[in-house]
């Protein structure tokens, strides 16, 4: 289980208790949540972080999770939404359906043991989660699905990079040569953005070598915003926030790529200038599961490229659907 939800620990309780007054939660939704369960015996899954105290998850007991994080919080939305309907007099529970853009066929009846055959169909678009002759479907949204709004997104992200520690570092061997192989990746939506990876066969044996050179500052800065080799250089970043706010904060870049990584979300990189000044690239971390794009739009100066910790700095968005995305793209087509 990898991402910031599953990292924490989770203390799991089966309540029929609505007393949250004193109770912190993860999002204001929860928080409406826990207020409408106050004195109503209705009993309900709770999850709380036993580091924080906060409140994580409460729903009906529906469904035994399944230990992938994607699915699970798919399962966590389906529980906390019937609860919420089940708390709501019929007109709101309605409204609440068509806003979210929920519909719903069949029954789904609370048995004594939790759900565990059901199926899930993902479209890009629409999740489905079908079980005996119920379903549910809705729209594949991040911020809906893990019932966040755009603030709480915003600091679900930061607060999750900055929860992760720096992965040991490897000695990258730095290359020289004038012969370049280059494997071609999979491009995402244009040519421009993809996986592409450079390589340099080594002059002692067959084999091939990452590039990490100053001799080819594009293909160095490429191998390692894919995370080909390890990335010593530290980011300084500008998260563009709801509302045109901003927050800036520093970290290494392989606390990035660790962190995307362990929430599903794959990188691609284009180019978008180089000069014997700088490199401005645009990475693009893709989560396919939940339809979302993280984007940093990066400087990089050349004579800090293969050099121990450099240094770049980077325009963050993060969230973006991907219906969204393609654009931004058109400069690079």
């Amino acid at each position: 289980m990898n991402n910031r939800y599953a990292l924490i620990l989770l203390g799991l309780c089966i309540s029929s208790s609505g007393a949250y007054a004193q109770t912190q939660y993860a999002s204001s939704e929860l928080e409406g949540i826990g207020l409408l369960l106050a004195n109503r015996n209705i009993s309900h899954k709770c999850e709380k972080d036993t580091l924080t105290d906060k409140i994580m998850h409460l729903g009906l007991p529906l469904f035994n999770m399944s230990g992938n994080d994607d699915v699970d919080a798919v399962l966590r939305y389906i529980e906390r939404v019937k609860l919420h309907k089940k708390l709501l007099p019929a007109i709101e529970a309605k409204y609440l359906s068509d806003d979210d853009k929920i519909k719903e066929n069949g029954l789904l009846t609370i048995g004594e043991s939790p759900k565990s055959d059901y199926s899930i169909d993902n479209n890009g678009t629409t999740i489905t989660v079908s079980c005996g002759g119920w379903c549910i479907s809705f729209p594949n949204s991040f911020s809906q699905i893990y019932g966040l709004n755009k603030k709480e997104s915003d600091d679900y992200i930061y607060y999750g990079l900055m929860d992760r520690k720096p992965l040991p570092q490897k000695q990258n061997t730095i290359t020289v040569g004038d012969s370049i192989v280059k494997r071609i990746g999979e491009s995402y939506m244009i040519q421009g953005i993809n996986t592409d990876k450079f390589y340099i066969r080594s002059s002692s044996s067959d084999s091939l070598v990452p590039v990490y050179s100053k001799e080819f500052p594009i293909e160095t800065i490429s191998n390692q915003l894919l995370s080909v080799i390890d990335s010593d250089m530290n980011l300084d970043i500008t998260q563009r926030l709801y509302g045109y706010k901003k927050r800036s904060f520093s970290l290494p870049m392989s606390v990035l790529a660790d962190y995307c990584a362990a929430t599903g979300c794959r990188p691609y990189i284009g180019i978008e200038s180089a000069d014997d000044r700088e490199i401005k690239a645009v990475l693009v971390y893709r989560n396919n599961f939940f339809s979302y794009n993280h984007l940093l739009y990066m400087t990089i100066a050349v004579e800090d490229i293969a050099e121990k910790e450099s240094r770049a700095t980077a325009d963050f968005y993060t969230y973006i659907p991907t219906h969204n995305l393609k654009s931004l793209f058109s400069e690079y087509e």
